[in-house]
């Protein structure tokens, strides 16, 4: 819903009510309009992956959730030294309870570690993850 919410296709009106933008409201916000909120509607997903302009901001957006869940982890693993990834992941839950937007599942954030194992800034061992020590 919060992608639908961001392209002005659709706004809560309630809570867990939703409804969907009028011709009027989109055309002055600059927004989508009916007919390009109905063909969003009706091509869900795929118009998503058609539009190179939609990946890419969607893309750039990615990038930066995991550039700012790195630095927390990054904070963390220099407090704690090693943490395993269930107790990474329930320290970010913590931090971010209060931000919808900031969450992260925890195969995403398995995905974001094994990543930063692969470009050698930080070891596994026992299934703990450490921070490389930098030779300085």
């Amino acid at each position: 819903m919060g992608f639908w919410i961001q392209q002005g296709v659709i706004k809560e009106s309630k809570p867990d009510t939703y409804e969907i933008v009028e011709l009027n409201e989109s055309s002055t916000s600059g927004g989508p309009t009916s007919s390009s909120v109905a063909s969003r509607i009706a091509g869900g997903c795929e118009e998503e992956e058609e539009d190179g302009v939609n990946s890419d901001t969607e893309k750039d957006k990615r990038e930066k959730d995991e550039q700012l869940f790195w630095n927390y982890v990054q904070g963390m693993l220099k407090n704690f030294e090693s943490l395993p990834l269930e107790r990474i992941h329930k320290m970010l839950q913590m931090f971010a309870m209060h931000d919808a937007d900031m969450q992260i599942e925890s195969g995403q954030l398995r995905h974001l570690l094994n990543a930063k194992v692969q470009s050698g800034l930080l070891t596994i061992e026992q299934g703990k993850y450490k921070l490389v020590k930098e030779n300085t």
